[in-house]
């Protein structure tokens, strides 16, 4: 039982989330995603050059 309580609780969370993401942020909402896909994938290449440079 409150494994279930729990679990609603987190949708009704993450729900909350993405509806105020969307609605805030509207067309430039977009523009946020892309701007993280770069940031990580910017992350990720320094993490992979690194881990070239040990080898």
């Amino acid at each position: 039982m409150k494994d279930s309580i729990l679990l609603l609780l987190t949708g009704v969370a993450v729900a909350s989330a993405a509806w105020g993401f969307w609605h805030f942020l509207g067309r430039d909402a977009f523009a946020v995603f892309t701007a993280m896909a770069l940031a990580i994938l910017a992350v990720d290449n320094m993490r992979l050059r690194r881990l070239r440079r040990k080898d």
